[in-house]
């Protein structure tokens, strides 16, 4: 949708496993009751073999043929998606949405469209499912492979535009935050 404007070769390989993951563990619990998961911006599926193995039927995306090949390999359950349109047609009925919940873990600072990309996340989770998500320090704000840090303020903006409840926001100091939201439609 938008690779005229970002492609994914400018971005980086991700491949962090949840343990480098700042607050995953911690916020993990919000999550831990939804069976069908999105990890929208999984890179090569670490979060998505964490899941699988604590029982959730885990499908994570990613744009990168790097990481899809990658995730493969490993055996994991990993598509090649953009975020800013989730309209694809799974392999795997189990894996259709709508999801129980939807994960973007240091992901949606890499969107070209964030609203566009809340949006989707949205359209893919079931009413009264819950989404997490995490966005970095505004120390990352010049990281040359994020096109927006958005600080608290701006985040509360565009998850009320994209029609996201917001349950709790976990202020990690620095406009760090993890934002746990319920899905309305």
């Amino acid at each position: 949708m938008f690779a005229k404007y970002w492609s994914a070769d400018r971005d980086e390989f991700s491949n962090r496993d949840t343990d480098a993951l700042i607050g995953w563990k911690e916020n993990y619990p919000y999550i831990s009751d939804c069976h069908k998961i999105i990890d929208i911006g999984c890179g090569i599926g670490n979060t998505v073999d964490w899941l699988t193995k604590k029982g959730h039927s885990a499908l994570g995306i990613t744009y990168q043929d790097k990481e899809v090949t990658e995730a493969k390999r490993l055996n994991r359950l990993v598509l090649k998606c953009d975020m800013h349109d989730l309209d694809t047609n799974y392999d795997d009925t189990r894996y259709n949405p709508p999801f129980d919940a939807f994960i973007m873990w240091d992901s949606l600072e890499h969107s070209i469209a964030p609203l566009v990309a809340l949006c989707e996340a949205k359209k893919a989770t079931r009413n009264g499912g819950k989404g997490i998500i995490f966005i970095p320090s505004q120390d990352w704000i010049e990281c040359r492979y994020h096109i927006i840090v958005p600080t608290i303020r701006q985040m509360k903006h565009l998850l009320i535009l994209a029609e996201l409840e917001i349950n709790d926001i976990i202020d990690m100091g620095n406009e760090q935050a993890v934002y746990k939201l319920i899905v309305k439609k």
